[in-house]
């Protein structure tokens, strides 16, 4: 939900009531702020887009100038709020959590059109029959030619049988010539595997996560549910100190609010049983794994 584990940092948005109260906490993506020359929050969903900027200016997180705030914007209905923009280190943007799997990354997303661009543009038939033809003209040879590209390439062509005139000016008697030419083709899939193996091992490594977790199992086949449970609990251990950070920030901010809350839990995800089914499931929604304590 706050992405801090790949990111490195969180943030929220909040709304204040006329008290200077925090009424409402909107998730607003981490990767789309940028901070200012005049220490403000900038908001924009593609930056990369050089046409397109249109950015909205917040105000840093700081309940106790929340009044003067509105008062310089005109009143609560144009006020904005603020932007808590939380990195727990001393550096404005942190390096992401996965920048040295990037390269790893790129090679996936690479290889994953290498293989797609195989299956399209690559010919797929079986094989030909052949009969003889003088193609004496390069419009005669430019059509055969149009002819192979337009039906032997692709997906919907594969295994399709072709017939094709090969040309009997070379010298060649028609008695000599083979009616059957068979299409041998080399398949992509092996060509890196090792690379592709290391690749995934790269990026499950930075993030620390078991790849049970990801949907892979290095083992092969499904994974029982000792081996999922072992992998909740070590990657739950990994990601502790992740989560006191994120309470104790939360803690403070939820001191502002008007739901008088006094302390934040984030409870760690565990596995959980499907009734219906006996399945075992986690428990995905973030939202009920947070406590809270205090008064209503």
């Amino acid at each position: 939900m706050l992405k801090l584990k790949s990111q490195l940092g969180f943030s929220l948005h909040f709304n204040f009531n006329i008290q200077g109260v925090i009424s409402e906490i909107n998730i607003i993506d981490f990767e789309d702020l940028r901070v200012s020359k005049k220490n403000t929050i900038l908001y924009c969903d593609d930056w990369a887009n050089p046409y397109v900027k249109n950015t909205v200016e917040y105000n840093l997180f700081n309940p106790n100038n929340v009044i003067s705030e509105i008062k310089e914007a005109g009143g609560i209905e144009n006020y904005k709020g603020q932007v808590l923009y939380w990195t727990g280190t001393n550096k404005i943007y942190p390096l992401a959590s996965f920048d040295a799997a990037l390269d790893s990354g790129q090679y996936q997303a690479e290889n994953e059109l290498f293989k797609l661009r195989n299956i399209q543009n690559d010919f797929s038939g079986s094989g030909a029959l052949t009969y003889p033809m003088n193609l004496d003209s390069t419009e005669e040879w430019n059509d055969v030619k149009e002819k192979i590209k337009m039906n032997g390439i692709g997906a919907d062509n594969a295994s399709r049988v072709f017939l094709f005139p090969k040309n009997m000016g070379t010298g060649d008697s028609g008695g000599n010539q083979k009616v059957w030419e068979s299409f041998e083709r080399k398949g992509v899939d092996k060509l890196f595997e090792t690379q592709n193996k290391e690749a995934k091992e790269t990026i499950f490594s930075v993030l620390r996560q078991p790849q049970i977790l990801g949907g892979v199992n290095p083992g092969g086949g499904w994974p029982n549910a000792e081996e999922i449970q072992d992998a909740f609990i070590y990657y739950n251990s990994i990601v502790e100190q992740d989560r006191k950070e994120v309470e104790k920030v939360l803690s403070k901010v939820f001191e502002y609010s008007i739901w008088g809350i006094k302390e934040v839990l984030i409870m760690p995800k565990m596995l959980i049983k499907n009734e219906g089914d006996g399945q075992e499931d986690d428990n995905s929604n973030e939202l009920n794994n947070i406590e809270s304590n205090g008064t209503e």
